[in-house]
């Protein structure tokens, strides 16, 4: 819980930094790209992570690993967190900031599950039919779910619309013993 309040106010603060220079998006792509390389490569992490390591060896590795295509603030940005020992939590800063950065740009992140890929029109239908519902941007996700029998299960955010044959049955299950209490 201390660690997810930690990394929204670091990545609230890159945010804020991003907004004033323009580049919200390319930010975004960055720090991604870097959290993940983060947590693909223990070595990465052991050496930035690891307090015998001085500092300077950090920021060597760190600029290393950068190079020269990053951003100048994300670069002073995770110095920064490299300095105060939190580089540890740039999975979850990178998590938040995404999150962030999409609400700020008024981007909705939908995930569409269905037994089935869905056809590009169909998946266009359902974009622009969730676009007219939340007024947002949608950026519409689909995958594949074998298990279900039929129907659709749509994640927008932290909610779940379950329109999935298995999910009307329960909802069938439990109205029913409802009713009959």
């Amino acid at each position: 819980m201390i660690e997810r309040t930690l990394a929204k106010r670091y990545a609230s603060a890159l945010l804020s930094s991003a907004i004033a220079q323009k580049v919200v998006a390319r930010i975004e792509e960055e720090i991604l790209a870097f959290a993940h390389a983060y947590r693909a490569q223990r070595d990465l992490r052991v050496i930035l992570e690891h307090p015998r390591i001085p500092l300077a060896g950090k920021l060597e590795t760190l600029s290393r690993v950068l190079g020269t295509e990053a951003h100048p603030l994300l670069v002073h940005f995770l110095e920064h967190v490299t300095e105060k020992k939190r580089i540890r939590f740039i999975p979850e800063i990178a998590a938040q900031y995404d999150a962030l950065a999409d609400a700020f740009e008024g981007v909705v992140r939908v995930t569409v599950t269905s037994r089935s890929p869905l056809s590009a029109a169909h998946t266009k239908r359902l974009e622009a039919r969730l676009a007219a519902t939340t007024g947002k941007v949608i950026d519409l996700r689909a995958q594949v779910d074998a298990a279900l029998l039929g129907g659709l299960a749509v994640r927008i955010g932290d909610r779940i619309l379950d329109g999935s044959v298995a999910g009307r049955l329960k909802a069938t299950k439990e109205s029913l013993l409802l009713a009959h209490d």
